[in-house]
Formats: C-alpha cells, structure tokens, sequence
C-alpha cells in the first residue's frame, strides 16, 4: 500500500468522499482539522477522481459557497508568518468549458497578506493565478489547451525564496520572492476567494496541503497522481524471515506495521517455530499499521505411526509387553526418534528403531500410543499414532466340568493326608455377593517335587450350591507378585485344576517347582451356579519350599 515518507508534515489532507449531498469532509492528516461546509458545497458522488465522493461547489464565488477551517497563527495552516516550504496540491475539474474560472483556494488574501490561487481569463488565454505576499506567479495557458471536464492535478510550491505552479504536473511558472507574506489571516477557503467574483461549476479532490516540505522542485515537472494520497507514513518493513516467530513479530510491531496472518507452514530446512516467508518482503516501504502476513514451519509433516502390541509370555512374564509400529516419514525422509506414550503419559524415547518393551509396575490394562519426532528439528513431532491396548492379567489356569479320572484325582480327593484343613472367617454367610474370606493353610513342598492337592469346599456352600469354575487369582512369592520376581525367583506352577464331578464340592489341582526357602502363596477365584455374576476371592494357600520334607 501507498504511503507518504513527509505524511508527520500534512497539515490537511481531505479525500472529499462520502454519500452524495453529504457536507462532512473529515480530514485524514494526524492534523483532524474540522471543515465546515456553506452554500452549495457539499459531496457528490457524480465522476469522482478517486474514492466514492468529491467536493461540488456552484454558484458565485465570493458569497460562502465553500468549505473552511480556522488558521491559527504559526499552526499547521500558516504557510506565511514565517519563512518554510509548503505544498498545496489538488486535483480540480471543471464543469463548464465555456466558463472555466474560479476561485480555487485562500487564505487570508489581500495585498500584502496571505495568498490565494484562481483561475481567471486573460485574452486568448485561461491563467492560474498563485497571489502571496506584494506579488502574483502566472501561469497562462491558451483556452484551447486548458484541460477542462478531466480531472487535473494543480500544485503551488515553496521551495527557499522559489515560488511555483504547476498544472497536470508541467512546471508551468516559478518566481522568486524574498518579501514578506504578511499576516497568515484567520480562514482557510477552498472553492472560493476574495478577488474573482464569478458563477463557478467545478469540483475537488485529493486536497493536500504540506508544512515544511516541498513536494516538487520549481521549474522541473513530475507525474500526475494516478491514485488517492496516502493516509500513513512509511515504514520500512524488517526482514524476519528465519527469526522465531515471536521475535519477528515483535520486530514487526516495532516498525510500526501490524501482524496480519499467521499461517504454520511445511519445510525441510527451516527449524520448527522459525519464519519460512514474509508477505510483503523486508525492505520494501508500507504505510504504518500496514498488515505483514507471516509463514512459519511446523518443520517436516510425519505421518503417524501405526501401532500394534502383545504380550508374548502371558504366563511367564506376565507384565512385558512388545509394541510394534510402521516408520513415520515426512515425504522420504524417516523420522530420527518415536516417543512412548503409556497412558497417554511418555515413558521413554527411542531411536530411528521401530519396537519397544514395556514391563508395567502392576498388572492391568494399559494403552499406548507412539510419536514421531526429528531430532534435527526441535518441536516437529508426527500425530500421535493409533491406541492400542494391551490387557496384563497374568495366568489364568481353570477347568471347568473337566472329566474326573477317579485313577488319576481319587488319591487325594479321597484320602484326608493331602486335603487342606480350612480356618475361615467366623460367621460367614457362605458367599455373600462380593465378600473376601482368606482361608490360610501352610504347606511344605520340596523343590522339584510335584505334588497333587485338594480342597474340599462344602463347608463354603449353602444347600444345592455348586461349584461351576475355579482359577487361580494370583501367585506370590514372600508377599511380591511371582511374575515381578522372575527370573530371580524360579515359578512356583499350579496346574491340573479340576473339579470333582461327582459332589461338585471338591476340587484338585498340582503344586511342582519353587525354590528352597521362598514361600509362596496361591489365591483362587471361584464361581458357582449361585454366585455368577462375581468372582469371589474365597481363599488362599501358603506353601514353603525347604529341601527336605518330613
């Protein structure tokens, strides 16, 4: 966007726009002097330069169809009380060629005082009059050749002692002065003057008038405008690009301008949270508050892994779990390293590998999920991957309605030796929903022997109860899970439970392994015809591994 590098010295800056018949002409310089409209001046929408509006002013030329603002002495519309350059630019179109005159501008005129500028007829020709101070600067342009019913840029200049008009940016005149300008006068007018009393018919626009800087050197031409003056100064936009995007933004602000929008972007080259590109580029000029758009990298864009995860040895290593999962790559470049997430909570970061093993404190279910990242790019991780489950429940041994081999079972379901003595909770309600009844009885088992064992479980049941399931919960070893002992610890292996099919009250099961001097304890689970719905935690086992027993 356009701006102006002298728009600190714009003492009045109108675009004349707005809706048709409208009388307001704010003023756009940091000035905001207030213009007040009388007689017929007033906005017309009709042909405008630029924007929606420009200034009509008809009728005679002396009797208050203008608009105004007050001068205040050596304030930023007097141009004469002491000596500095000024510009006073604008565009003007006359309506009327067979009447091409008016009274353009003033301020304060009369001889001596002040200035003003008029275009009045002179014989064959048309003349821009700029009247300041004991002396007039002519610029006399043949009828034929006066542009009228076209827009056309006028300017009058001070540049030192040097004086000059210019009409559609041809230096037409320049003089120089070194007398005084007088008394700046109270009112600025602009469409009427004190001298050329005439009925006008001619419109503004892009009325600009400029303290202390001359726009153009007398006596040399430029180019007509071809779009509205700027509403801002300059600023020159910083260069951020591969600065940290709040570095750059505040190198932004700094300057003057705005950040606009911020989009995340792709790269191979530029580290995450740096600026890829700027939009408009550094070094170029913007007016102030001008939006720069930023880029930024977001570094490599991974694609998320696709997780998978077991449990290869549920039996002896019940709490390992292996996760598997595909490379991440962005484009054809890997992924230098994967995150672990377990419970959505990292637990450890790998290489470029592609498998982990998890041993969990507790069993249970866990889930996971693994991302991507680059080393090289701090900040730039792939999308977590897929979730995957993994369900750490330790070994489960149960035979429900097993065919009993009497030959095999019938030595210790039978006999008293091997049948444990229970000591249970006083005052049970045999299997109340959900209760806990620890029946604790002390065996001793020499390492390597196998030995089979029963219990009989009448007393737990309440008439036509019946045992339907049983498992076993857990394995202990000196009160720690056996599973988190191992390998240090050899197994204790419970196996072969069956039911007894006959009273569906008794069942048998086979101790074998341990090591000498540990003792281990065995919990079972339970479930009966009558209580289905819960496991019930119904007793537990102690077993002692010596070398010798008795």
């Amino acid at each position: 966007m356009a701006c102006d590098p002298n728009f600190s010295q714009v003492s009045l800056l109108l675009h004349c726009d707005g809706t048709n018949g409208s009388t307001s002409f704010p003023d756009s310089s940091s000035v905001g002097n207030v213009m007040t409209a009388a007689g017929t001046a007033a906005v017309t929408t009709t042909n405008p330069a630029f924007g929606t509006g420009s200034l009509l002013v008809t009728g005679n030329s002396v009797s208050g169809n203008d608009i105004s603002t007050p001068i205040t002495t050596n304030g930023p519309l007097d141009l004469v009380t002491a000596t500095v350059d000024f510009t006073i630019e604008f565009l003007v179109y006359l309506n009327d060629p067979t009447h091409p005159y008016a009274s353009l501008m003033a301020a304060g005129y009369s001889f001596g005082n002040g200035w003003a500028l008029d275009i009045e007829p002179n014989g064959a020709n048309i003349t821009l009059i700029a009247r300041f101070g004991t002396t007039s600067l002519f610029a006399n342009v043949p009828i034929t050749n006066f542009p009228t019913q076209v827009w056309t840029a006028v300017a009058f200049v001070r540049q030192g002692n040097v004086f000059g008009l210019w009409i559609a940016g041809t230096a037409e005149n320049f003089v120089t002065y070194t007398g005084s300008m007088g008394s700046p006068g109270s009112t600025l007018l602009i469409g009427a003057g004190p001298l050329v009393n005439v009925s006008e018919n001619i419109q503004f626009d892009e009325i600009r008038i400029t303290k202390g800087f001359a726009r153009y050197t007398p006596g040399t031409s430029y180019s007509q405008q071809t779009a509205a003056f700027p509403d801002g100064a300059c600023a020159v936009v910083p260069n951020v690009v591969g600065d940290v995007l709040a570095v750059g933004e505040a190198a932004i602000i700094a300057a003057g301008l705005t950040v606009g929008t911020v989009t995340p972007g792709t790269s191979l080259t530029v580290p995450y949270g740096d600026i890829i590109s700027q939009n408009p580029v550094g070094g170029t000029q913007e007016i102030t508050g001008f939006p720069v758009n930023l880029v930024w990298s977001v570094g490599d864009t991974f694609t998320a892994p696709v997780l998978s995860g077991s449990i290869p040895n549920p039996t002896t290593q019940p709490n390992v779990g292996v996760l598997t999962w595909t490379q991440s790559l962005a484009g054809s470049i890997p992924a230098t390293g994967y995150d672990i997430y377990r419970n959505g909570v990292s637990i450890a970061t790998v290489g470029a590998v592609l498998t982990y093993t998890d041993t969990v404190p507790l069993l249970g279910t866990y889930t996971y999920n693994v991302a991507a990242y680059d080393s090289t790019m701090p900040g730039d991780v792939s999308p977590l991957s897929n979730t995957v489950p993994l369900n750490y429940a330790g070994p489960v041994y149960a035979f429900i309605n097993t065919v009993f081999d009497e030959a095999i079972f019938g030595a210790y379901f039978g006999g008293q030796l091997n049948l444990v003595e229970f000591t249970y909770m006083p005052g049970r309600t045999p299997f109340v929903e959900g209760a806990t009844n620890l029946i604790i009885n002390r065996y001793k088992q020499e390492p390597g022997d196998v030995r089979a064992r029963g219990v009989d479980f009448t007393q737990f049941v309440v008439p036509g109860e019946l045992l339907q399931a049983v498992s076993v919960e857990s394995i202990s070893a000196q009160g720690v899970p056996q599973q988190l002992t191992n390998p240090l610890v050899t197994p204790l292996v419970v196996s072969n439970l069956v039911i007894d099919p006959v009273t569906n009250l008794i069942f048998g099961y086979t101790v074998s392994g341990g090591q000498n001097g540990i003792e281990y304890t065995i919990q079972f689970e339970t479930t009966t015809n009558i209580q289905t719905t819960m496991l019930e935690e119904i007793f537990s086992i102690n077993i002692l591994v010596e070398d010798s027993f008795p």
